[in-house]
């Protein structure tokens, strides 16, 4: 075997398979590394706009509340913004389902939100309370 100028008897160097193992086990470790991180920002997306719906279905939940309670009727789904107004184009569906409470004189309200998730699924959010009929305001 052919030795190159001022190497001693034991030193050899790396081979090449030595050198081909290597870079296959740099090429996995960065895939996982990378489908690792794409997994993060997925989540952490995800978790943005679940925020803001559950922000959406709470302030519009505020809102009910402060309204007469034998006024309130369920309400068919609307398109709204991040802000919570309507908006034909907006990304988020609220809708609103009232209906009759566990007790005597108190209604269920429930606030639904559907909000994008990845990229044709949905996810849904509901807050639910409920509200006492008082008589003779």
């Amino acid at each position: 075997m052919a030795r190159f100028p001022g190497t001693h008897g034991s030193e050899q160097g790396f081979g090449i398979m030595s050198v081909l193992v290597a870079l296959v086990m740099l090429s996995v470790l960065v895939v996982a590394v990378g489908a690792s991180t794409i997994t993060s920002v997925s989540m952490k997306t995800e978790a943005q706009t679940r925020a803001t719906a559950g922000s959406i279905a709470a302030t519009y939940l505020e809102e009910l509340k402060t309204r007469d309670p034998l006024t309130l009727v369920s309400e068919d789904p609307v398109q709204v913004d991040e802000a919570g107004e309507p908006d034909p184009a907006g990304s988020f569906e609220r809708s609103v389902n009232i209906s009759t409470g566990p007790s005597p004189n108190t209604r269920l309200v429930e606030v639904v939100i559907l909000y994008p998730r990845g990229g044709v699924s949905h996810g849904t959010l509901k807050l639910v309370t409920i509200v006492y009929e008082a008589f003779g305001g």
